[in-house]
């Protein structure tokens, strides 16, 4: 119960099951890891036994080998032996990474966080670089 679009998607597959692979050879290698979603030319490609994996992107999560419970979206992001990491990018630059601790890092760039969220930091907040803040969102005194 695999489904298969594009040439050599799924190409090497024996044993793996609920895999949806859509672009030129998406899951190329996977001979049995299961429950994998790959979309875009070659990702998760050489991936051959890891299993929960999402990879939207070209070549996205095309490093990964045998890592599981991947969340992938990006051009040629993510690297070998990732396990249960969320990764957003912009081509090969990780903008926003989570892994599998729930550590979360950004890259050089801008984080918001918008008006009326909330959230707790169980281990501090650490911030390097620049550091603004829209007083425009307050509420009036």
């Amino acid at each position: 119960n695999n489904t298969a679009i594009g040439f050599q998607a799924l190409d090497a597959n024996v044993g793996g099951s609920s895999n949806n692979a859509v672009g030129r050879n998406a899951l190329g290698l996977n001979v049995g890891g299961d429950q994998n979603v790959a979309v875009g030319e070659s990702a998760l490609g050489n991936n051959n036994s890891g299993d929960n994996n999402t990879c939207i992107g070209h070549q996205a999560g095309n490093s990964i080998e045998n890592g599981s419970n991947n969340t992938i979206i990006g051009s040629a992001a993510g690297t070998a032996g990732l396990n249960g990491n969320i990764i957003l990018a912009a081509g090969t630059t990780e903008r926003m990474t989570i892994d599998n601790t729930g550590q979360t890092s950004f890259a050089s760039g801008n984080c918001t966080i918008s008006a009326g969220g909330s959230g707790t930091f169980a281990s501090g907040l650490n911030i390097s670089g620049v550091l603004t803040f829209d007083m425009s969102q307050l509420p009036a005194i």
